[in-house]
């Protein structure tokens, strides 16, 4: 959803992917590992390139921008809750588990795996975000747990 409301940023990837790699490299591969890691400065260049082209020394007429310092700005906007609301639409979850509400770990796991998609916002007694957590994950560790006791 943040590409099909920033189509640039995956342009700024592609063209910054494209001109780390070496045009002779095309035909073999640059990953390294099962997961898909590339070379640490294969990656460096990638990074480097993709900062310079959202960095620019000064925003187009119809483009947003975020000011850095030394006159330089970023295409970028600051994430808010409109923000939110209007690139995510119906896929944006509201559901969270609250450190200080439930009465026991129990009782925040069960309402951490009752609830829908694949993760679930932790947060503070004052509401703010304090983390993610990935639902497979504690269910594979809830079921380990409940095996090795058993």
């Amino acid at each position: 959803m943040l590409a099909m409301r920033s189509p640039w940023l995956e342009s700024a990837f592609a063209s910054a992917y494209s001109h780390a790699v070496d045009q002779g490299q095309w035909g073999t591969s640059t990953i390294n590992s099962k997961s898909g890691a590339l070379p640490p400065m294969l990656v460096t260049q990638i990074v480097s390139s993709f900062i310079q082209s959202v960095q620019t020394p000064a925003g187009g007429p119809n483009v947003i921008t975020v000011p850095l310092s030394q006159g330089r700005h970023e295409r970028a906007e600051w994430v808010t809750p409109e923000l939110l609301v209007e690139t995510l639409r119906t896929e944006l979850r509201r559901d969270a588990v609250s450190l200080h509400n439930e009465r026991n770990d129990t009782d925040r796991v069960k309402r951490s795996l009752k609830g829908i998609g694949e993760m679930i916002a932790v947060v503070g007694a004052d509401g703010r975000f304090e983390k993610l957590v990935n639902r497979s994950e504690l269910l594979a560790r809830v079921a380990q747990e409940v095996t090795s006791s058993m």
